[in-house]
């Protein structure tokens, strides 16, 4: 039985394998390793140089038996973890692992829901669970029939006379942790097919929601344009997202024809490129596009707006007037000739710029639209 669900884990894993990235490290977390009969299968798939293998086990000596087995593999660690206890209490950061193995282990939990919770986190987002699992108990109660996970507790509805799980029980457990993409092999006849199971489960990807595109400003003319033939149906496509209701216009053309429509937009119209450029190869330093200097151009040849657009903000208010009595005129100040009481003399103001009117300094704030 060992053999043949090693190779149906190592057919999985070569599945995984082919779909990862060349050029991205794999991180790989076995929990319950024991003395490594499953990692004996599954390492010469790995490449050494992209792998990070992390053996554990509960058990400081199987971890010790593990290390003494598997000497020659620089990318494998070897650590304690407990999967009845939060793991980033042991050292595993959340979300840490791009594969998880467990053979024959998962059903030694005491909490079971609790532990694939657990291993769930350990878990990157799409990252996956491959678990091997028997249903007979009488495959391991020869082997492991005297240790205490070989037996149930007293108080767990979901395993009440054996610690191991039949096989329609999985697929909704995992389900129900949180695990989706689920995929369940082994013998397809019985006895086999009610004896074990391989599962292959993933943590769901973080959702993310699409930002809606901000409103475009009415009288605004998009123009989308393409280096290329190649470029215009995403061009056309990125044209249709930008013509909302009553928002303007977008449209989808060669870069060629930029310039003109640029030139000749309707007097108070606004106007908008997008470049799409084709997709060859650019670097520092090189110059733009022949099209895209076309299109500078023509934005430069606009006329400026003209000056009857600027408008200025009202004046600020006089300030309030002081309450500082007033002081007593200087000797060699012409006498007060106001019939209250003296007064002080009023304090020249400021020269006024030139261009500014005579009546509004400082100047005021002045906006400018096109």
């Amino acid at each position: 039985m060992c053999r043949f669900t090693n190779r149906v884990a190592r057919a999985l894993l070569r599945q995984i394998l082919a779909a990862w990235p060349g050029d991205r490290t794999l991180r790989v977390l076995e929990v319950g390793a024991g003395t490594g009969g499953t990692t004996a299968a599954l390492l010469p798939l790995l490449p050494a140089h992209l792998t990070r293998y992390t053996l554990t086990d509960p058990s400081p000596l199987a971890c010790a038996a593990a290390r003494h087995r598997f000497p020659g593999h620089d990318f494998l660690d070897h650590q304690q973890l407990d999967l009845d206890t939060d793991p980033t209490s042991q050292g595993f950061a959340s979300g840490g692992h791009d594969v998880v193995i467990a053979a024959n282990t998962l059903h030694t939990a005491r909490d079971l829901p609790a532990a694939l919770d657990r291993v769930r986190s350990l878990l990157a987002p799409g990252g996956h669970l491959l678990a091997i699992e028997t249903h007979d108990p009488a495959l391991l109660l020869g082997a492991f029939g005297t240790l205490d996970h070989a037996w149930p507790a007293e108080d767990d509805p979901l395993r009440p006379r054996t610690t191991l799980l039949r096989r329609e029980q999985w697929p909704p457990l995992l389900r129900e942790c949180g695990f989706t993409h689920l995929a369940r092999t082994g013998d397809d006849t019985r006895p086999g097919r009610d004896t074990f199971s391989i599962l292959l489960a993933a943590r769901p990807r973080a959702r993310t929601r699409p930002r809606p595109l901000p409103p475009a400003a009415t009288r605004t003319r998009w123009i989308i344009a393409a280096e290329s033939e190649h470029e215009l149906p995403l061009a056309d496509a990125v044209a249709r997202l930008l013509t909302p209701p009553h928002a303007g216009k977008a449209v989808a053309v060669l870069a060629g024809q930029g310039p003109e429509l640029i030139s000749t937009r309707p007097p108070g119209e606004r106007v908008a490129v997008t470049f799409v450029p084709a997709g060859h190869a650019t670097r520092a330093g090189d110059e733009p596009p022949p099209a895209l200097r076309a299109i500078a151009r023509a934005f430069d040849a606009l006329p400026q707006p003209p000056d009857d657009h600027c408008t200025s903000s009202p004046a600020p208010p006089p300030p309030p007037p002081s309450r500082t009595p007033p002081r007593p005129s200087p000797a060699n100040t012409p006498a007060c000739t106001c019939p209250a009481s003296p007064c002080t003399p009023a304090r020249p103001s400021p020269p006024t710029p030139a261009g500014w009117p005579t009546n509004s300094w400082p100047p005021p704030a002045t906006t400018r639209s096109s």
